[in-house]
């Protein structure tokens, strides 16, 4: 996905508006993070984002379920309406967008750019 652009009311990230998938010059190095603050609560879309690298379960790098194959999130134009959202989606209340890099650099397809 790409030119991804979320308000940040929607419940996950497939639900953020997208111009459509399209190849990319993102690397690794840009994978998104966020921390995500209060209790998680039951959440069936669970399965289609996960949160990778982090010390805890609520913070990590952004990582999305595609067919069966994870993917990272780059973070061109990352912010914190986009880490609301994934926050949502997981079962947590709101998120904090954390800069590239915090956490452990993800493998395998970048699957949203310019989120």
């Amino acid at each position: 996905m790409t030119s991804v652009r979320c308000s940040g009311k929607e419940s996950n990230l497939y639900n953020c508006f997208y111009r459509g998938w399209e190849a990319h010059n993102c690397g690794h190095h840009e994978d998104a993070g966020v921390v995500c603050h209060s209790k998680p609560v039951c959440n069936s879309s669970i399965d289609t984002v996960r949160l990778a690298g982090g010390k805890l379960d609520n913070m990590g790098r952004v990582e999305i379920c595609l067919g069966d194959t994870w993917g990272t999130v780059c973070d061109n134009s990352w912010n914190s309406r986009d880490a609301d959202v994934v926050c949502r989606q997981l079962g947590y209340s709101i998120g904090k967008r954390i800069s590239a890099g915090q956490f452990r650099q993800g493998w395998g397809p970048i699957w949203m750019v310019d989120v």
